[in-house]
């Protein structure tokens, strides 16, 4: 597929005619390979924004609509910027019948904090469902730095769990290796008693955070340690 992106777009601001080029690409051919070189070019691109108001997706979360276009005048790196204070996602060519790609509020704020986006994984690196673990095993914890969620980040998803009702939601970082992390979610601070709550519940917050983080819901009573607050 080399052929098909033929300049280099590592360290310079990409055109509206490379962007093109990578979006004229037939949905069937997008794989991780088109995603990354995608992901790659766009923040360093320019977009035109299609109404300045955030609409509804249909996923029921916010969004900033914007279109490539040869007039496009608004840096991505820019847009993104601002989007990550207000919580909101970014959907690319919506007047599309499939938008050319969505991105959630998570993988927003994540590119502004690296200073572009992060690369796809293939797609059985998936974020846990929950956590198991073995009488006795050695558990390595600690409490999020303002590196890992920014403060800013930190604070909408405050306030996504008030609108829900839940006063103070609880996490904590856990390893079982010193080198992969979980970001726990305390069960009882967030009101969970059941398996299909819980599923829900981590869709819902991963839209906030990065497709890199490893989620997962814990009872409190599961780790010797206490949970602190977001």
């Amino acid at each position: 597929m080399a052929s098909v992106y033929p300049l280099d777009m590592t360290n310079s601001e990409v055109s509206f005619e490379q962007l093109n080029t990578i979006l004229s690409q037939p949905e069937a051919d997008r794989g991780l390979e088109w995603e990354n070189r995608f992901l790659s070019a766009f923040y360093k691109a320019k977009i035109e924004i299609v109404d300045e108001s955030v609409q509804t997706g249909p996923d029921s979360w916010p969004y900033l609509f914007v279109k490539s276009s040869p007039q496009a005048g608004e840096p991505v790196e820019k847009v993104c910027q601002w989007l990550s204070g207000k919580g909101v996602g970014l959907a690319l060519n919506t007047h599309k019948m499939l938008p050319d790609y969505v991105f959630t509020y998570g993988m927003v704020w994540d590119a502004v904090q690296r200073g572009g986006f992060d690369q796809r994984q293939p797609a059985e690196d998936k974020p846990a469902k929950d956590m198991t673990l073995s009488n006795g095993q050695e558990l390595f914890v600690g409490v999020p730095s303002d590196t890992y969620l920014p403060n800013g980040p930190r604070k909408i998803l405050r306030e996504f769990f008030q609108h829900q009702g839940v006063k103070e939601p609880k996490v904590l970082l856990v390893s079982r290796d010193q080198e992969h992390y979980d970001l726990c979610f305390s069960a009882e601070s967030l009101g969970l008693t059941n398996e299909k709550e819980t599923e829900g519940v981590l869709e819902a917050i991963s839209w906030f955070l990065p497709n890199s983080y490893q989620l997962a819901m814990v009872s409190e009573k599961m780790i010797p340690h206490p949970f602190q607050s977001l």
